[in-house]
């Protein structure tokens, strides 16, 4: 997240014309999100701070099924690295992957 916006990166004017043929980054489209979601976020993530994540979950649909875990503990590697991982988050995901089999 940069300027309070879900967007691409910011190359700058020039930057932007050469990535993207506009002098601003595209904006994300959350709205077209029409999926069941998970999201896993930590206390502890220095990429993506608590603020971040709950404006992401406000800007998301409401007509997507959305799910988050806060995990306080969590830093952004623990969620691939974590000794916990695999009960904390990888059999949760598998078992919200059955749901909408």
């Amino acid at each position: 997240m940069s300027h309070g916006k879900f967007q691409a990166f910011d190359y700058g004017r020039v930057g932007n014309m050469a990535h993207y043929n506009q002098t601003t980054p595209p904006a994300y489209g959350l709205n077209n999100m029409d999926i069941p979601l998970k999201l896993y976020w930590g206390g502890d993530d220095w990429l993506a701070s608590p603020h971040d994540v709950i404006n992401l979950l406000e800007e998301l649909p409401k007509r997507s099924y959305i799910r988050d875990r806060y995990l306080p503990y969590y830093n952004h590697l623990d969620f691939v690295w974590g000794l916990d991982a695999t009960k904390v988050i990888y059999t949760d995901i598998l078992d919200f992957f059955k749901e909408f089999q």
